[in-house]
């Protein structure tokens, strides 16, 4: 009846879930699928069942940050005897809640693990958020750590118009560049995003120090579909769109 149950769950079969609760024990497995299904009453008359530890909770938080299941996250953090050991010990569970692109599961993290997150850290999460490009997720990290650390612009590289603005107003300096030297304008011109190309260009990001070499930007300028407003900004900076 253990394994019928676990499988009602996994399919998400969940009144059916509940009428094999009320005939078997749960395993510590039910509670993390039943977790995962976001289903706050199952997940609790499992616990009462259960009688689940410390270890088989944070399984079951996990699984319901990735799903961004906010009621079920307040029911297993309340189990957590001491929640800011474990959010501390269980970065993870961070990078979860980014993945789940929903800011409010952070923002619960970050409020019940009373955490001020390392400069360091939160610029990390943001780099992430910025990838993903989960805009009310980078809204809740620059509100917790301040102003971005230098070389955030990834948005540019994929080309979330909103993200890279929002970056700009929050004072992320246009010109700065990641470990191979490639400034925001190179990842716009990657991107091949007028939007986040005029952006860049408004917030007085220089295109000079978008290379060492002026020729590195010609392959990527001149490709087949390049958006012309880019072209002519590169050309009127002095690029040699020629060579």
């Amino acid at each position: 009846m253990t394994e019928a149950l676990e499988i009602a769950l996994q399919f998400s079969h969940l009144d059916v879930a509940r009428q094999l609760l009320l005939e078997t024990n749960p395993s510590n497995e039910s509670l993390v699928l039943a977790s995962r299904a976001g289903d706050t009453e199952l997940v609790t008359d499992i616990l009462q069942k259960l009688g689940a530890p410390g270890c088989t909770c944070l399984e079951s938080l996990q699984a319901a940050v990735i799903r961004g299941h906010l009621q079920t996250i307040d029911v297993l953090l309340q189990l957590l005897p001491d929640v800011s050991s474990a959010l501390e010990d269980n970065p993870s569970l961070y990078l979860d809640a980014i993945g789940s692109g929903k800011s409010e599961v952070l923002k619960r993290l970050l409020d019940v693990g009373r955490a001020q997150l390392p400069v360091e850290v939160g610029s990390n999460l943001l780099r992430l958020a910025a990838q993903a490009g989960h805009l009310a997720v980078i809204r809740e990290l620059i509100r917790r750590i301040g102003e971005p650390a230098v070389g955030q612009c990834d948005g540019g590289r994929h080309g979330y118009e909103e993200l890279v603005e929002l970056l700009l107003r929050q004072g992320v300096d246009p010109n700065s560049s990641d470990v191979e030297g490639h400034t925001p304008f190179i990842c716009a011109i990657q991107s091949g995003n007028p939007r986040v190309f005029k952006a860049l260009l408004n917030a007085s990001a220089r295109i000079t120090d978008a290379s060492q070499s002026h020729s590195t930007l010609i392959p990527e300028a001149v490709r087949p579909g390049q958006d012309g407003d880019v072209i002519r900004s590169l050309m009127e900076a002095g690029c040699d769109l020629l060579e």
